[in-house]
């Protein structure tokens, strides 16, 4: 498989989300099927090709629906430095607007619309720290309305308009969620035992008094619901998988992603039975699931080794997944892609160490091996669309990519082990896929070879210094 080819495919963008119009009739998302990060437009009811509705330089990211439907709020970055401006779409004029010109500071892309349209919630580093702040709809100037010593990353605005919830970075590696009243008085953690609550992924109920979040206080991460009111939090999920991104329906259903180590699928809870039921295309991975307003359908974005990140849709009746775009040329057969095997391996120490092993489409042993090495280190390594990848195991190359001490995915202890020792047991860890890909007689001794990027790209030094 040609490298060249293989970059150029294009996929929508999965981590900044897409945005479903209030009517329920359109989603809007990022996409770089030219190139380059442009905002589309679907029908959802009509099967026509997505429109793009922006164009000129920079990449823009994160589009949000105004209240009303009729403007669209996305991100732009304009030379990849990742300090965005934030611009609004007259969707009926077709004007764009920044709304924060000549800003020196970095915005993040995450930012919410007040429910009346009339404010807009966006994180910024304009006071030295990532602080939320709070503008006119229309731009001008913007106040602080919450700081702590840490940085803040999301915010969501609450149904009926009075409160934000704001997720900051928290103590070690943990996250936290303020609630912000805008009512002037004082901001507070959601907690447990008197400590702020390890959590992510806040989503507020459609009445605005309880928050579904994402929490690993348990080990691993479960879906909570925090009542707003009374101060209390109670557990919804339980056994096995990592449960987060919950979305809240009118009809006391909520959505969320509950993922199995490298893959995940997409569940569906009833809240009055506290009955799951999850469904998947294909291994693979989910992202962000979010419910039509009729409440009929649950759009996600996928991805795996066979398909790029693509919107897709879930019947609730049919139970049945639909795509909705598709970035893959026709001239690229899916059955060139490899799967993974999900495998484990001894560590140094002996403690099994969780990985995939994708094996080219021929029944030699002894072959040439890449050991590719995720960075992070708090993420892991996914059935997921890689180009690079599916060229080196188109080469004849086996690829063992380990999710050592320190990836996430596998519960908080397991996040936490290389805590206090990075560069020591994450590269040991590394360092035993050697051993594997050897003892299983697997690769060629003589020929293995290790990659990554950020801190893969220092784990690929220490496996070389150690």
């Amino acid at each position: 498989l040609d490298l060249v080819t293989l970059l150029k495919v294009p996929y929508l963008d999965p981590d900044l989300g897409f945005d479903i119009s209030p009517s329920g009739s359109q989603v809007a998302f990022s996409w770089n099927k030219t190139g380059r990060w442009e905002i589309y437009i679907k029908e959802l009811d009509k099967d026509q090709a997505a429109k793009k509705i922006t164009q000129g330089a920079g990449g823009k990211f994160a589009p949000r629906w105004n209240p009303g439907g009729d403007s669209l709020a996305y991100a732009l970055d304009l030379d990849g430095s990742e300090t965005y401006d934030l611009w609004v779409n007259n969707l009926e004029s077709g004007k764009h607007v920044n709304l924060t010109p000549n800003t020196p500071d970095a915005i993040l892309t995450s930012f919410a619309w007040s429910p009346d349209g009339s404010q807009i919630a966006f994180i910024s580093d304009r006071e030295g720290c990532f602080n939320t702040h709070l503008m006119s709809s229309t731009g001008g100037e913007a106040r602080q309305i919450f700081a702590i010593p840490y940085p803040d990353w999301e915010v969501f605005w609450s149904p009926d308009g009075n409160k934000l919830a704001v997720v900051s970075d928290g103590k070690g590696q943990d996250s936290w969620i303020h609630i912000v009243p805008l009512d002037g008085s004082d901001p507070y953690p959601i907690q447990i035992h008197e400590n702020p609550l390890s959590a992510k992924h806040p989503c507020w109920s459609p009445d605005g008094k309880y928050l579904a979040l994402s929490s690993d206080a348990q080990g691993k991460f479960e879906i909570a619901c925090y009542d707003i009111a009374g101060d209390s939090l109670e557990w919804l999920t339980t056994g096995p998988g990592e449960k987060d991104k919950p979305d809240w329906s009118d009809d006391g259903t909520l959505a969320y992603v509950i993922s199995y180590g490298p893959q995940s699928e997409l569940a569906l809870m009833d809240l009055s039975t506290s009955e799951v039921e999850s469904s998947q295309i294909e291994p693979g991975v989910v992202y962000s699931p979010k419910f039509t307003p009729s409440e009929k359908e649950v759009l996600i974005i996928f991805d795996n080794p066979r398909h790029p990140d693509d919107l897709w849709i879930f019947n609730r009746e049919k139970r049945s997944f639909s795509q909705l775009t598709d970035s893959l040329p026709s001239n690229i057969p899916t059955e060139a892609f490899v799967m993974p095997e999900d495998v484990r391996y001894p560590g140094l120490d002996g403690v099994e160490v969780p990985a995939l092993l994708y094996l080219p489409q021929k029944e030699e042993k002894m072959l040439p091996a890449v050991i590719y090495i995720h960075g992070g280190p708090n993420w892991l390594t996914q059935i997921t669309w890689d180009p690079l990848l599916q060229h080196m195991v188109s080469r004849g190359w086996v690829v063992l990519a380990p999710n050592y001490r320190g990836s996430t995915g596998y519960g908080r202890e397991w996040m936490n082990a290389n805590r206090f020792d990075l560069g020591g047991v994450d590269t040991a860890d590394v360092a035993a896929g050697w051993d594997f890909l050897i003892d299983q007689e697997i690769a060629d001794s003589e020929k293995i070879g290790l990659t990554g990027r950020s801190w893969g790209g220092y784990l690929t030094m220490t496996c070389l210094t150690q």
